[in-house]
């Protein structure tokens, strides 16, 4: 029996009733039609210096909402704040119920945001700029104790109710300027709301009288902070997660407002899984070796120059190759037409130093040259080996015409299946569409789609499908990654979504607070972690999902990221059966080692458009 598992999407059990004999509600809003509230508006902070204010609530848009501790006199204390502002006078003020929150999105956000009142002996809130911003000391970047960086996550819940916690980062102002690459940008960052940071591991908006160390929202030189999902090596170290984050801040909630308004995540129950087993991988490394059974090796020195000993770090290639494939290769200087060559060559940086010619950009018609780098590519050497040899069997595929690294036949279609790609015209906002029909004996064949007379109304479902989200903001769709046409012509699309699978984090939670530090047997995995592993689709408020995880043979103390979750959208005719497609993401040749997130065609379609572009 399939181990249930849990989705980002909130459900909320709200008690409107007992929440307005508790709480009053206000809505500040835009009244000029063509203006919307600004992000570093200075109301959205002035309004919580006062201690009455429980929350305040933006994420954009014309309205600001404002939740406060019940008393007669919170009506004519907004409207004191809201006259403080430079927009008084375009400013609406009304008092209304929890009901009337708009969407109950905004009604949770506003709880949450609220919990910056509360005391935890492991986090720090802050609700500024309207949002709710999670400390961790942990993550704090110092220098000789002075502090550069503070990540922290922002807790928000959007309108379809489901959860993100991208991380934001609270950075030093004059580093920031320092960083800024033009006048322009450094204008931009002195428009930012400027923060300085209190004692506990929170933030409060600069007044005319600090002088304290100041800071803003974002990061010199767009460098990102990355906060993992899931760490529990130390066990300890679970608290300094995402997930351990979010495990802290639900069972707050959940206690500060228990008759109020209770928060949990949708469980999905009922699923298909395809499992990476022993099988799975043993088929896959034995297609490689087919695909490598008549195929010759050659290595080409492009650095010859024993001043990098680079006869030697070919011969580390010839053995790697050997131990890993169990294969004899050739070393020299002219490249193998027939067969796959591996060529030593500097970084790009050093040809541009020297003003050598660079052999990144060298190519010769109907050879394949996979180049691998003596400062990067020989540090990991059997990871690029294994890269190298991939991308280059794809290629040998993509000559032939004939899928070798997959049977085909297991996917049991009976018929012609065509998969299509959107690659953009750089410069532009336009496409070209490229089609791959793979035949039930894995034959197949790629073209561009024309537009002429003859297929304009194929054309312009292209148009639809790739362009529309991307131009139509209010359509609030991510993004085509592809689209999938069966034989009978239905038509399905792979859009990305902003869910992603849970853990069983309030267990984990749990056990760590516990002291058990063994949450590693598979077992435990298998009924903690099951939105992590493997391939699964399901269906959710009557729409189909997919989502890739990692391979449960060897399961990590460490998930760096979470597992995101993508929709497969009917687009014309019947649905397509998804299902039957789940094993093209069970291979390792896409990703080297780890499972691909869209089938694995599309890979095809996009080494064979980098092949061509030029062409």
């Amino acid at each position: 029996m399939n181990a249930p598992f849990k989705i980002n999407r909130v459900i909320a059990d709200i008690n409107h009733q007992k929440i307005d004999e508790k709480f009053d509600f206000f809505e500040i809003a835009e009244t000029r039609k063509d203006k919307y509230f600004e992000f570093n508006a200075s109301l959205l902070d002035d309004l919580v210096t006062d201690k009455s204010i429980r929350a305040v609530q933006f994420h954009g848009g014309k309205k600001v909402y404002v939740m406060m501790n019940k008393d007669e006199n919170n009506l004519d204390r907004i409207k004191t704040a809201k006259d403080k502002s430079k927009d008084a006078d375009y400013l609406s003020c009304n008092q209304v119920s929890s009901e009337d929150v708009e969407r109950d999105h905004r009604l949770v956000q506003l709880f949450f945001n609220g919990l910056f009142r509360s005391e935890h002996p492991k986090l720090s809130y802050n609700n500024v700029g309207g949002h709710l911003y999670c400390f961790h000391p942990k993550w704090i970047k110092r220098t000789k104790n002075v502090i550069w960086k503070i990540p922290t996550l922002d807790v928000k819940v959007n309108w379809q109710n489901t959860l993100s916690l991208p991380v934001c980062t609270f950075s030093d102002l004059k580093l920031t300027v320092k960083k800024a690459e033009s006048n322009e940008a450094m204008a931009k960052i002195f428009d930012k709301p400027q923060y300085v940071y209190l004692g506990n591991n929170t933030m409060r908006r600069k007044n005319d009288s600090d002088t304290s160390q100041v800071f803003v929202i974002g990061s010199p030189g767009n460098s990102k902070v990355n906060i993992p999902f899931i760490k529990l090596w130390p066990a300890t170290s679970f608290p300094e997660s995402k997930m351990g984050m979010l495990a802290n801040i639900v069972e707050k909630f959940n206690q500060d407002y228990c008759s109020l308004i209770h928060v949990d995540f949708v469980s999905i129950e009922d699923y298909k899984s395809y499992n990476f087993s022993k099988d799975v991988e043993k088929e896959n490394k034995a297609a490689i070796e087919r695909a490598l059974s008549n195929v010759s090796i050659k290595i080409l020195d492009e650095i010859d120059d024993e001043k990098y000993d680079s006869k030697n770090e070919c011969k580390r290639i010839q053995k790697a190759i050997k131990d890993k494939y169990h294969l004899e290769s050739s070393i020299g200087k002219r490249p193998d037409k027939e067969g796959i060559n591996i060529s030593l060559i500097h970084e790009p940086e050093y040809y541009e130093s020297t003003g050598e010619p660079d052999p990144h950009n060298k190519k010769i018609d109907g050879i394949s040259i996979q180049h691998i780098t003596l400062q990067n590519g020989m540090q990991s050497l059997e990871e690029s080996i294994s890269t190298i040899i991939q991308n280059a069997l794809i290629k040998k595929d993509l000559q032939n015409q004939q899928i070798t690294l997959f049977d085909w036949t297991k996917t049991n279609l009976a018929e012609a299946i065509t998969f299509g790609y959107a690659d953009k015209i750089t410069g532009t906002k336009f496409h070209r569409y490229y089609f791959m029909d793979i035949n039930p004996d894995g034959t197949f064949k790629i073209t561009e789609l024309e537009h002429d007379a003859f297929n304009h109304e194929e054309y312009q479902k292209c148009i639809d499908i790739f362009e529309r989200a991307q131009v139509d903001k209010r359509s609030k769709e991510a993004p085509a990654e592809g689209i999938i046409r069966d034989s009978a012509g239905n038509i399905s699309v792979i859009r990305g979504s902003d869910k992603f699978t849970l853990p069983d984090f309030a267990t984990i939670k749990e056990k760590v607070d516990n002291g058990e530090t063994n949450i590693k047997r598979a077992a435990t995995f298998e009924e903690y972690y099951s939105g992590c592993m493997n391939i699964k689709m399901f269906e959710d408020c009557g729409k189909t999902y997919y989502c890739v995880g990692r391979k449960d043979k060897n399961p990590s103390l460490a998930i760096p990221r979470a597992v995101n979750v993508r929709e497969v959208q009917v687009y014309e005719g019947e649905p397509i059966l998804f299902e039957k497609l789940l094993s093209l993401m069970s291979v390792e040749f896409v990703r080297n080692g780890q499972l691909t997130v869209v089938p694995f065609p599309f890979k095809y379609l996009r080494e064979w458009v980098e092949i061509n572009r030029e062409k």
